[in-house]
């Protein structure tokens, strides 16, 4: 009993870390480096595409993969991170912790408007030992819900909790 009470507190921790992270990444207001091989602008879709080795930073945190579409609003701010990859991969140092934590997918999508995170295929989330995997991680920042779910009735959500000391 003690122990599955210490193994849904540190699964409580785990997702109160990942609630944190995008929503403190929500509410900041920093200028991203953007880096890839290749850049096309699209002025009638308000898109820019990066390509090839695509490497952007926003303070503590780092979004890695092969292809980026960043999405513009009517007065240039950015509405919508897709980045794909194999896998995409974001990381960042959650406030006030020391470790970082690290998601991945196939494709990550991420709406500054709606404050939605998708992972989508293979997604996968570490923070210290910890590790969350799924088909597809949902993630709400404004009502702080984390989801999973499956694309295929016989897909399943794992979460690997380490022992946390005593």
């Amino acid at each position: 009993m003690k122990r599955l009470l210490i193994h849904n507190v540190a699964f409580l921790v785990l997702i109160a870390v990942i609630t944190k992270t995008f929503a403190n990444d929500q509410q900041k207001t920093v200028a991203y480096s953007f880096k890839s091989e290749s850049i096309t602008y699209y002025s009638k879709k308000q898109e820019m595409i990066y390509q090839g080795n695509v490497y952007v930073t926003e303070n503590e945190t780092v979004l890695t993969g092969k292809k980026l579409i960043v999405q513009y609003g009517k007065n240039g701010e950015i509405k919508k991170l897709i980045l794909s990859g194999h896998p995409a991969q974001y990381s960042t140092i959650p406030r006030n912790k020391t470790a970082r934590l690290y998601a991945q997918a196939k494709k990550i999508i991420y709406n500054l408007e709606t404050k939605k995170v998708v992972l989508i295929q293979k997604a996968k989330i570490t923070f210290k030992e910890n590790i969350f995997t799924g088909p597809l991680i949902w993630y709400d920042v404004e009502m702080g819900i984390v989801r999973t779910m499956p694309q295929k009735d016989n897909e399943r959500t794992t979460i690997i909790i380490q022992p946390q000391p005593e």
